[in-house]
């Protein structure tokens, strides 16, 4: 039974740094390298092959992406390994640790995917639009009351992971009290 009382909303923005994946010439790259080239692919996770990037492509790892276009625009990810993303990708790097983790990873891209029906090819999902974007987090929950800072996960029986969101009274009057994630 899911006793969640009051869900928040959240601009994408509030949560995340956003930027644009800056891969070149994707076609032309060869299949050899081990950091993966991310693209707006609708099946396996966007992955293209695996490259050697240029030195003026930046690697992440440990961040989400958002397809910009495509069949699959707004499908969401999360890549815990070394990647380029190409610029028809949006590249979403958790502010905070609690983000950088597969279980809260898998609720936050279905939160971000549920916003498909807003785009087509019309109307693509730019970086503008991406940071403006909001998600609901839950903010009560019969584990507890509503906490001060930003969402976080708790363990119950050792099993069920839950999100609790940390909450002050207004949308964003939010307390950004977490560490950084850290980036190799």
């Amino acid at each position: 039974m899911n006793n969640t009382k009051v869900w928040h909303g959240f601009s994408l923005d509030d949560l995340f740094i956003i930027c644009r994946g800056n891969a070149k010439n994707i076609n032309s790259k060869k299949d050899e390298g081990d950091v993966s080239l991310i693209s707006a692919k609708d099946n396996n996770n966007g992955f293209n092959k695996n490259v050697i990037p240029t030195s003026k492509e930046t690697i992440y790892k440990n961040v989400y992406t958002v397809n910009n276009n495509g069949n699959g625009v707004c499908l969401s990810y999360y890549h815990e390994y070394p990647l380029i993303a190409s610029s028809d990708v949006t590249i979403l790097k958790p502010k905070y640790d609690k983000f950088c983790n597969i279980s809260v990873a898998l609720f936050i891209t279905t939160l971000i995917r549920q916003q498909k029906s807003k785009f087509n090819y019309g109307y693509k999902m730019s970086e503008s639009r991406v940071k403006k974007q909001k998600i609901l987090l839950p903010g009560k929950t019969f584990y507890g009351s509503i906490r001060h800072g930003l969402p976080h996960e708790t363990k119950r029986s050792g099993a069920r992971k839950h999100l609790h969101l940390k909450y002050d009274g207004t949308d964003y009057g939010v307390h950004y009290r977490l560490p950084l994630c850290r980036y190799e």
